[in-house]
């Protein structure tokens, strides 16, 4: 059997992703700093620069004298602070900005900062995240449900056949990044129905009139797509199924009327979590199926 270039490997292993963890974009490293300045006086960040210079054994690059006086010179002082970070060797970067980030968090000890600087770190498709829970820093997809969703479902999508069900998952991730949480709902709901209606047509089972996710569940049930499963698990099954259409439906799906709703991250969560447990359970037994 021949065996696949490590070219190859490596650009489907990062097809598989859809955060960056290696390289710090500079309009990341230019949010991040000015949201610090914002939420730090002139002292606190002199004691910021001094508490990461000890932390990384770092030789000091800003005078002395503007360390004692920072509002006297205060444009020197932020240019300076400004050119050291972007000067971090490119190896130690990462580590360097996750430092960074827990001196700043552990001066400010404020829960809203935290929930900002996660939505910072999605914004710009960072793959890290503060675990309140843990206290630590750490990289998504060290998290168990996103090795065994989101991966593995990336990884099934990567197939010519499933390629408008890939786009869709992969927009909702884009959604989730920026925040935008009813859309989350929407395009996750779009890939879960698009992948229904692939496997509809390459089964050859034809379209039903509606193209609804409990009108694609009905069509696939009845059509025996998954005969073997016992009468329960089969109801459970479709309720699992139906799941994220019900929570779009109920959250997403309609208009707001006159009170803006508020999407929780936690359903933005959800959505992408059993939309990929959905889809992997589908692309599952259609490939048994063949």
């Amino acid at each position: 059997m021949p065996i696949e270039l490590y070219s190859d490997t490596q650009r489907n292993l990062q097809k598989n992703n859809i955060f960056i963890y290696d390289n710090i974009p500079q309009k990341f490293k230019n949010n991040m700093f000015n949201f610090i300045r914002k939420h730090l006086t002139l002292g606190q960040l002199v004691v910021l620069y001094r508490e990461i210079l000890i932390e990384r054994g770092i030789k000091r690059t800003i005078g002395e004298s503007y360390l004692q006086n920072p509002s006297a010179f205060l444009d020197i002082f932020i240019s300076a602070f400004e050119k050291f970070i972007d000067e971090v060797e490119k190896d130690d970067e990462v580590s360097f900005h996750m430092d960074f980030i827990a001196i700043f968090l552990n001066m400010t000890n404020n829960e809203n900062i935290v929930n900002d600087v996660n939505t910072i770190f999605y914004k710009y498709s960072l793959g890290y995240q503060i675990d309140t829970i843990k206290n630590q820093i750490m990289r998504v997809d060290s998290k168990i449900i996103y090795k065994e969703t989101t991966t593995k479902v990336l990884h099934l999508l990567n197939d010519t056949k499933f390629e408008n069900a890939d786009d869709e998952y992969r927009e909702a991730y884009e959604k989730f990044k920026s925040a935008d949480y009813e859309n989350v709902l929407v395009e996750a709901n779009k890939a879960f129905e698009t992948t229904m209606k692939i496997i509809c047509e390459l089964k050859g089972y034809g379209l039903p009139k509606k193209h609804t996710a409990s009108a694609l569940i009905a069509h696939l049930k009845m059509n025996d797509f998954i005969e073997n499963f016992q009468t329960d698990k089969f109801n459970g099954l479709a309720k699992t199924l139906e799941s994220v259409s019900i929570v779009r439906n109920n959250q997403g799906g309609h208009g707001q009327g006159a009170i803006k709703r508020d999407l929780h991250t936690m359903y933005a969560e959800y959505a992408l979590q059993v939309t990929a447990s959905n889809i992997i359970l589908l692309i599952g037994i259609y490939n048994e199926s063949l």
